[in-house]
């Protein structure tokens, strides 16, 4: 009989571990499904700020080469369009580019020759 209850007691610690384990096994499967789901819920956001980073970079890029192209302070452009304005020809010794804060140009040293035409 003792042998019978000796292995009553020992069935019993057996039943009782095992069933410890199956609620750690349990309890850590639930955790790492938190995990995931945190995990993925966080990837869609990040996806959308590298996409948003892309694009501005993308934007950003366009405005420059764009901007650079159509600059209309470069120093043929206004040369040109002084001789239109005073109708002489004009001549600039110093020449500098502006950006910010306010875009334009810096001219010092300038030159105007009024072209006179003979009157008949």
């Amino acid at each position: 009989m003792e042998n019978a209850a000796g292995n009553g007691v020992i069935l019993g610690i057996v039943f009782t571990l095992s069933i410890q384990q199956r609620r750690r096994s349990v309890m850590h499967t639930q955790i790492e499904e938190r995990q995931s789901e945190r995990r993925s819920a966080g990837a869609p956001v990040r996806r959308g700020i590298w996409i948003v980073a892309i694009v501005l970079l993308i934007g950003l890029a366009v405005l420059v080469v764009v901007t650079a192209r159509e600059w209309p302070f470069t120093r043929e452009t206004v040369i040109k369009s002084l001789r239109q304005q005073a109708g002489s020809a004009v001549q600039i010794g110093n020449f500098r580019e502006t950006y910010f804060p306010h875009p334009g140009c810096i001219l010092r040293t300038l030159h105007s020759v009024r072209i006179q035409v003979p009157r008949p």
